[in-house]
């Protein structure tokens, strides 16, 4: 095993995913890839309806811009928040930030990155989304080009 995909998002088990993984990696030697995904509906939420009353002195491009850059900018505060994690471990670990759909981002980025192990927790921020389209860690696991590690 050389390369590990942990994916994360602002949750507490997502932290002990990336502990878990942390530990992994430095037992094997691997290097790590540590993913977050912006999901298409926080993207979506950041555009502005045509039908919003924005005031006239504002342009609602710029303003779409700095909800997308504020997004951004929460991404790679967590990225750097769990690289601290793996920095214990002495792991050799890269960051990767998408957008779209989780479990789709997650399968793709392990498959052009040539990951042998994803390792991501049970259960993330979304519940009512998990209710609704089923949790991010059951997709992956049906669809991961490789194995899945979902910790509990």
């Amino acid at each position: 095993m050389k390369k590990i995909l942990v994916a994360v998002d602002n949750s507490k088990a997502s932290r002990k995913a990336a502990h878990r993984a942390a530990e992994l990696a430095s037992a094997v030697g691997a290097s790590v890839k540590i993913l977050t995904v912006v999901s298409d509906s926080a993207v979506q939420m950041a555009s502005i309806p045509e039908t919003a009353d924005i005031p006239a002195d504002i342009n609602p491009e710029i303003l779409i811009c700095k909800m997308d850059e504020s997004i951004n900018r929460r991404g790679e505060e967590l990225l750097k928040e769990v690289k601290k994690i793996f920095a214990e471990y002495d792991c050799e670990v890269e960051t990767i930030l998408e957008k779209g759909e989780p479990p789709e981002e997650i399968c793709r980025v392990a498959e052009e990155e040539e990951i042998d192990l994803i390792i991501l927790a049970d259960k993330g921020e979304g519940k009512i989304q998990r209710f609704f389209l089923g949790s991010t860690s059951d997709k992956v696991v049906r669809y991961a080009p490789t194995s899945v590690m979902v910790v509990k």
